[in-house]
């Protein structure tokens, strides 16, 4: 199961760094685990004007997902985001997240996560 946040910007900029953030696990484990990492209910509404931060939804697989089944993926081809990205990479403005991976990420804080995904340190 997965669990993916939608950031309900329009416009503005995001609130988690990331379009849309996908972690494993139920909508319930996944919140958990989205403000252990990022420090923010999801399910918060900055401005009531613009609605909530998150658009939250669940899948049975990532393939399964609005983001493998989006234009990028239909442009490129690709067949599984495992075996095309492995398991700690960045696809352009989205991350996948893996239950594994939360306390790790949790704990040397997201930022210093993002620049070790990238090769910065």
């Amino acid at each position: 199961m997965w669990t993916e946040f939608m950031d309900m910007h329009s416009g503005g900029g995001t609130k988690c760094y990331y379009d849309q953030i996908y972690i494993e696990g139920t909508a319930y484990e996944a919140m958990q685990d989205f403000v252990k990492i990022f420090n923010r209910d999801p399910g918060n509404t900055t401005c009531d004007t613009c609605g909530e931060d998150f658009s939250i939804s669940t899948y049975a697989s990532l393939e399964d997902s609005y983001y493998y089944n989006s234009y990028f993926f239909q442009k490129n081809g690709q067949v599984s985001l495992d075996k095309h990205y492995g398991r700690e990479k960045l696809i352009g403005n989205h991350i996948i997240i893996y239950k594994n991976q939360v306390d790790m990420i949790a704990s040397m804080g997201i930022e210093n996560y993002i620049k070790k995904i990238n090769g910065l340190v």
